[in-house]
């Protein structure tokens, strides 16, 4: 059993990569709206903030599906990297992240 209470007959964490993207993008969304609503930002830095947060939440579940479906080689081109790469001060920020995961991150986290 995970800490999610999911035994393995019932499936694991990825099962719930759906619901949580959901939550995520709503949540985050929800205090833009309420700012416009109120009238205390102009509707431009609403949506500049919104597309903002669209792309990072976008950026997010595609990273989750791309390492789902291709973990190992995913797993594996992060170790040749790390290997390759000690000491590296780009291993520090965005971890082992490669290639698309790389992009990913820095599009998630900026």
């Amino acid at each position: 059993m995970d800490y999610l209470g999911n035994t393995p007959e019932y499936g694991g964490n990825g099962d719930h990569t759906g619901i949580l993207a959901h939550k995520a993008a709503g949540s985050a969304n929800h205090p833009l709206a309420s700012e416009k609503w109120l009238g205390r930002m102009p509707l431009a830095n609403v949506a500049l903030l919104s597309y903002f947060t669209l792309l990072g939440t976008v950026a997010s579940i595609v990273q989750q599906f791309h390492t789902l479906i291709w973990w190992r080689d995913v797993k594996t081109e992060q170790y040749e990297y790390t290997v390759a790469h000690l000491g590296c001060p780009e291993i520090a920020i965005a971890g082992p992240s490669v290639g698309l995961d790389l992009v990913l991150f820095y599009i998630r986290e900026f």
